[in-house]
């Protein structure tokens, strides 16, 4: 949360506190005319806009229930204007080429308009970088003579015409058979190949930059994998449609036990697992998540209180916990690569325990010089400085080396025995941790899938097809079939030949609307443009945050000198 704590302070102070005391320095000074009244009005009204259409709010979501009704401030502030400006407007009787005398005045009516001039460029900016995604939307669209890979089987269905209207796939079949309707987009698909979005079954989405990141890069579905109310409520928007991103399932906040070197949510006593369950699961929570150091009578309990309340268990393996106790208690999915006690996948296939390794997760990271390399990489610039910084604060307190070399090797073994082992396997990435770009980390995971020796193929149904089935929403989605959910990815190029051409999009739909590749791109362009306001306020906080920190210490010292 700390990462946030110079945007909040940002948005608190230009969002909330100057335009009340604009608005009250425009209802209590009087106006001596109405260019004074105009004045000023115009400077709060761009305000009011300013921070109705701005991306920042959504973090005010990651804060306590009783903070949060700071965030409906943003509509009671601009009806709160209006009012004001309807009364002073009808009061105003002076000339209106009035010009008040004192320099003071001028000076404050020339920061005025400087201030307008800013705020109103930075919305500029801001509006025309989303633009292409709020309105210029195709929902009704048909794509012809596109090869098609359903993900039913391997076979590639060539000359096909797909028809997409109501958020669904309307029809489909041989472009000879099945024709347009008039009204809809047509999108030549020749040589083109269509497939099922992706999923990202282990994410950590914060920002709704990340979220925005996922869907620009075909991911049509994720899977968070540490809830928070912000994830509920942007699970809500991204249903209402007022943001544009993935389908979104998400855990609970994470159970840790005594042996957990985390302090929030520590379940120590197993007599307390019912409740948390049940509180999870009343939430809106998807699945309950456990970490790593709960004991194995916590364990049993929030097992047989999942079973209770009729929620999923996941997460990772108990250090407490073997392959059994994991069997008898209905664990469902097990995540990142892990090596106790879980030498014999035919016990996990026969309790229908699914599998989630996250190689991509140790794959890199095994220099500082390698993780420079990794930095400047072109789409690293997508990545919001939040995220940035806490990225430096993980390099920080772990280095970095992690020696991954080893564990991502025992990943790709574990992976192929575990999958060749009759294993049920889905991918996920464990974004937005360090070095890895919501989005973009899926298509470096099928690539790590591929190393290990699954086929293309197997590789992309573990995050389409095998996925859906995972969230028990197969009859909706994973496939390309008539009459299901239409999340669909365009590409140039073959993935079953060559599966980084996942990389190589030509547009996505995503829940029934089209998106192009550079629609996207633009999108991005636009908001990564605008990271130098965030920087801009991090760095000052910073400096002035650094400066306390010094002379706090310098007091401290001179404290230490007297006594």
């Amino acid at each position: 949360m700390e990462a946030y704590y110079p945007l909040l302070i940002f948005i608190l102070s230009t969002h909330i506190i100057i335009p009340f005391v604009l608005i009250l320095f425009l209802a209590f000074k009087k106006n001596k005319c109405k260019f004074d009244l105009f004045t000023k009005s115009a400077f709060s009204l761009l305000y009011m806009f300013y921070f109705l259409t701005n991306g920042y709010w959504d973090i005010f979501l990651h804060l306590s229930k009783n903070l949060q009704a700071i965030y409906y401030l943003r509509f009671i502030i601009p009806a709160l204007f209006l009012l004001v400006f309807l009364i002073k407007v009808f009061k105003v009787k002076k000339s209106p080429f009035y010009i008040s005398k004192p320099v003071i005045s001028q000076i404050f009516r020339g920061l005025l308009i400087i201030a307008i001039l800013i705020v109103s460029t930075t919305n500029v900016l801001y509006l025309k970088s989303i633009y292409p995604l709020y309105f210029n939307v195709h929902k009704s669209i048909a794509f012809v003579d596109v090869n098609v890979i359903t993900m039913e089987n391997e076979e590639v269905l060539k000359n096909q015409t797909v028809l997409v209207k109501d958020g669904k796939i309307f029809d489909m079949g041989p472009s000879d058979k099945v024709m347009p309707e008039p009204e809809m987009l047509t999108i030549d698909g020749k040589n083109k190949y269509l497939i099922p979005g992706l999923m990202d079954l282990h994410t950590h989405p914060k920002r709704k930059e990340d979220i925005l990141l996922y869907a620009s890069q075909g991911i049509t579905t994720i899977r968070n994998m540490d809830g928070t109310n912000w994830h509920l409520k942007m699970r809500q928007y991204i249903n209402d449609k007022n943001v544009i991103g993935p389908r979104m399932y998400t855990s609970g906040p994470i159970t840790f036990g005594a042996g957990d070197n985390y302090s929030s949510m520590k379940l120590v006593n197993a007599s307390d697992a019912d409740n948390l369950v049940k509180q999870q699961k009343e939430a809106g929570y998807d699945f309950i998540k456990v970490y790593g150091g709960v004991s194995l009578e916590v364990f049993n309990a929030l097992g047989n209180a999942s079973k209770k309340y009729g929620i999923k268990m996941a997460g990772h393996v108990p250090d407490s916990v073997n392959i059994y106790s994991l069997a008898q208690k209905g664990f469902y999915s097990i995540e990142h690569c892990v090596w106790n006690n879980l030498n014999d996948p035919y016990i996990l296939k026969d309790a229908g325990i699914w599998y989630c390794p996250t190689i991509v997760a140790f794959a890199q990271r095994n220099s500082e010089e390698e993780v420079h390399k990794l930095l400047s990489q072109s789409f690293m610039k997508y990545v919001s400085p939040s995220s940035m910084q806490d990225w430096e604060l993980d390099f920080k307190q772990l280095g970095y080396d992690l020696g991954d070399v080893t564990r991502s090797e025992n990943g790709r073994n574990q992976l192929y025995s575990m999958y060749y082992g009759g294993v049920r396997v889905i991918a996920g990435t464990d974004s937005p941790i360090a070095l890895l770009v919501p989005g973009y980390s899926l298509h470096q995971e099928l690539r790590e899938f591929v190393l290990t020796g699954l086929t293309p193929y197997e590789a992309l149904k573990a995050c389409t097809r095998d996925s859906a089935e995972f969230l028990g929403d197969l009859q909706n989605s994973g496939t390309i079939k008539k009459g299901k959910r239409a999340d669909l990815i365009l590409l140039n190029s073959n993935p079953l030949n060559t599966i980084s051409n996942t990389n190589d999009q030509y547009g996505v739909v995503l829940n029934g609307s089209w998106y192009t590749s550079s629609d996207f791109k633009n999108v991005l362009d636009g908001m990564s443009q605008l990271y130098f306001i965030e920087e801009a306020i991090r760095d000052l906080y910073n400096l002035i945050t650094g400066a306390v920190e010094q002379k706090r210490e310098a007091l401290f010292v001179s404290a230490a000198t007297r006594h």
